[in-house]
């Protein structure tokens, strides 16, 4: 004979027991075989259901936590590199604009101005506030603290997640940069964090190379 256990079969028992009790408090007269189950054997019944039930919940609660818990932590990963791009971006528009200048290797400059205000190791840290048509200047990078370095969301713009400007929703995600600069790269840290605990933050580390410097 063939037996097997599923929740579906268990809920329909329970079910059969439980009317089947209630039935019983509302017969007068009843033959031994057509009384109900006692209330006790309906408890036992629903804490088995109950206990059945505990663990697919606990395990898709679960799941979904993690899922969030992914979501964030690659979201954080995207701006913490966005941050370091902006830099890289800004090495690239200076080249390119290297007419202006007397000599290419001038253009290094700009990266010199941003270090002096969030130097790596220092306690002040900078944003960068990208255009909506994601331009980059020395001028889009600014000192920022606590809320100041916070990325808002704007929907239906170009650059959706942007730091220090104005309207758009608040997230959970802040950003901070911190750039060491010499003659022939720069350290640049990129932080992003979203919450209170330790574990709720991303940090990347890159160089950028001075690859238009004559020594």
């Amino acid at each position: 004979m063939k037996t097997g256990f599923s929740i579906k079969s268990l809920v329909l028992n329970t079910r059969k027991i439980v009317l089947r009790f209630f039935a019983s408090k509302h017969t007068e007269s009843l033959s031994t075989k057509q009384m109900g189950y006692s209330l006790v054997e309906v408890l036992v019944a629903i804490t088995v259901l109950l206990i059945a039930l505990v663990g697919p919940l606990t395990i898709a609660h679960s799941g979904l936590k993690r899922a969030i818990e992914s979501k964030d932590n690659t979201l954080a990963v995207f701006l913490a590199q966005e941050g370091i791009e902006a830099l890289v971006k800004l090495r690239e528009d200076d080249a390119l604009d290297a007419s202006g200048y007397n000599d290419l290797g001038d253009v290094w400059g700009n990266m010199t101005t941003i270090a002096s205000l969030c130097p790596v190791g220092g306690d002040d840290r900078c944003g960068v506030q990208i255009g909506d048509d994601g331009s980059i200047t020395t001028s889009s990078f600014y000192r920022c603290s606590g809320s100041n370095c916070a990325i808002n969301k704007y929907e239906g713009a170009r650059v959706p997640l942007k730091q220090r400007a104005s309207g758009g929703t608040p997230t959970i995600y802040t950003r901070e940069l911190s750039i060491t600069v010499s003659d022939s790269l720069a350290r640049v840290r990129s932080e992003v964090s979203w919450g209170d605990d330790p574990s709720d933050s991303v940090t990347l580390e890159s160089y950028i190379y001075n690859i238009y410097y004559e020594p």
